[in-house]
């Protein structure tokens, strides 16, 4: 039987000290389970991946990897769960990896995150160094790249006498895709994880019962922090579909979600429209859906319209009225700041007048008014996390409910910083608001309190999400730069847009006076499209060639992406 009386040392709380005594009090509950489409799941008991995980552990020790990154680049399923819980037990900092972009371009991107962190090793699956993977391309650019099954047939670490990691120590490094620039890694420690876990249990009323269905991509803070390691806190059962099954057939996830009979699944808004347009396309769907209790939705806006499409087409198959959970967080704050239950709210949505929002005020107007525009809630802040919103020129200012600002955050699920970069950790973090006992966390988010609730409008640095990716214009722009002669390599916007199902990408870009006359858009935009491609995985959908003077800057020359937008949406942004 395992020695668990590490449990009780300083009273300390991990992940790490849960598992151990799930593995002791239910070593045979399934712990995580991977469904392929057309194919048998693959499955792991608790008291089976904790041996797995601590096998990895084991050969971790020593490769002497403690308080040192190591990268994890596995596809979807069960060795990416035992490499992360065996770099928990070892005491490593796990890195998780997302092969970004396309092929050719995916091991430049990771090297640099790899660089960027000072990882020494890779562990990976051995389909991806046998079968010519990003893995292959690392080894050959002399990484340090190690099959997962060379350090499971090391024998288990033992727990008994062995330093486990304090709440302190850093856990995972969230790192950003690193396709352009440097790359920014997120600090999360064992004990910001343990918090948020014990937040998102409160919140979204989970217990050992409490299965769980994600798609979401494991190297997603959504992906590895709310679908892997939050069924794990509870006990329950995670059950995993890769990202590309769901793609190739949405309906898939609701199938699983009825065989299982989960309680708690989610993802981006635009997964609920997906799932809507197969049905609508006459996939067939037959499954009961009365078992899912808590359907969240997060990691990009959130659209009322999406809401009320998807309850309205699966009604009939047992969706609840009031299972729908929009969320907010970010990756540094662990992951989850404010949530709010349909069966616990007054409404989900309100509307106020577009106008007045523009200038910072929140009047609410009737839904039929034609100057009415809805905005979902993002709920209370969830216990042990306090949420602010203060003034975006003056952070001392703290506003009242019904006027826009940057949304400030505190508690103990706010990560200590960017990993090595202490210039930008002291923008974001560690915020001292007058008169205020908290340390705070700037979200470089815009929002407004109402009631009680956090609503969430725009991004203060124009992030665009797609899909739950994350795209800074920045690396768009940087892209379209040295294109043509013919274009501006100054005036360039890259922005969102809203197509009437999902956010898109779009660009407006300026022509050069003397090639007004005489571009050819349609090579252009087809040399535009590939290079964005090429280097971020992702095409613009809309291309706006705009004639000299037309994309609006600041006095100090910065673009005014928020302004182009618009005057795209206008219709009044003067076309080349």
């Amino acid at each position: 039987m395992m020695d668990t009386a590490v449990l009780d040392r300083q009273k300390t709380h991990t992940l790490v000290d849960v598992l151990l005594l799930h593995a002791e009090q239910r070593p045979d509950h399934p712990a995580i389970i991977f469904e392929r489409d057309g194919s048998e799941p693959e499955r792991l008991s608790y008291g089976a991946l904790t041996e797995a995980a601590l096998r990895v552990a084991g050969s971790l020790r020593a490769r002497g990897t403690c308080g040192k990154p190591v990268g994890l680049l596995f596809p979807t399923g069960l060795e990416f769960t035992i490499a992360l819980l065996g770099c928990f037990f070892s005491g490593s900092i796990a890195v998780p990896l997302a092969p970004t972009g396309r092929r050719r371009n995916r091991a430049d991107n990771i090297q640099r995150s790899l660089r960027a962190c000072g990882a020494d090793l890779t562990l990976c699956s051995a389909s991806e160094l046998t079968n010519g993977g990003v893995a292959a391309d690392l080894l050959q650019m002399q990484e340090s790249v190690v099959a997962l099954g060379e350090l499971r047939a090391f024998p288990p670490m033992e727990i008994a006498g062995k330093a486990l990691p304090l709440p302190d120590t850093v856990a995972v490094l969230q790192y950003t895709s690193g396709s352009t620039g440097q790359p920014a890694g997120v600090m999360v420690t064992h004990g910001n994880i343990y918090s948020n876990q014990m937040m998102t249990r409160e919140c979204f009323g989970h217990d050992e019962h409490s299965d769980f269905v994600g798609w979401a991509p494991h190297y997603h803070d959504q992906g590895v922090f709310g679908n892997i390691i939050h069924p794990l806190f509870l006990g329950a059962t995670c059950v995993l579909l890769s990202p590309d099954s769901f793609l190739r057939r949405p309906l898939f996830w609701l199938e699983v979600i009825d065989k299982y009979r989960a309680h708690t699944s989610g993802g981006p808004n635009f997964a609920y429209d997906l799932c809507v347009d197969a049905l609508e396309k006459a996939q067939v769907f037959e499954g009961d859906l009365s078992c899912w209790q808590n359907a969240f939705n997060g990691a990009e806006p959130i659209r009322a319209s999406t809401l009320r499409r998807f309850s309205k087409s699966f009604a009939a198959y047992g969706f609840g009225q009031d299972v729908e959970l929009p969320c907010y967080g970010l990756a540094e704050c662990m992951l989850l700041t404010s949530a709010i239950r349909g069966r616990e709210a007054t409404a989900l949505s309100i509307h106020v007048d577009r106008g007045a929002l523009d200038r910072g005020d929140v009047l609410l107007l009737p839904a039929d008014d034609p100057n009415a525009v809805e905005i979902v809630s993002c709920g209370r802040p969830v216990p042990g996390s306090t949420v602010l919103v203060v003034d975006a020129e003056d952070h001392q200012i703290e506003l009242d409910e019904g006027h826009v600002g940057e949304v400030l955050i505190a508690g103990a699920h706010v990560s200590p910083g960017y990993w090595q970069d202490t210039a930008k950790t002291g923008r974001t973090f560690g915020y001292i608001l007058q008169g205020r006992e908290e340390v705070f966390l700037r979200s470089g988010d815009l929002g407004f309190l109402h009631h009680g609730e956090l609503f969430v409008i725009s991004r203060i640095k124009d992030l665009i999400i797609l899909r739950g990716r994350n795209i800074y214009p920045a690396d768009v722009e940087g892209l379209c730069r040295d294109i043509s002669p013919d274009l501006s390599s100054n005036a360039i916007a890259a922005f969102s847009l809203f197509d009437g199902r999902e956010e898109t990408l779009a660009l407006a870009i300026e022509v050069s006076r003397s090639a007004r006359n005489r571009i050819n858009k349609s090579a252009l935009e087809k040399t535009i499209r590939a290079a964005v491609v090429q280097k971020l995985g992702i095409a613009p959908k809309s291309i706006f060639f705009a004639r000299p003077g037309a994309v609006p800057l600041t006095t100090s020359g910065k673009i005014m992406r928020g302004k182009t937008k618009l005057l795209v949406e206008q219709g009044t942004l003067a076309l080349a």
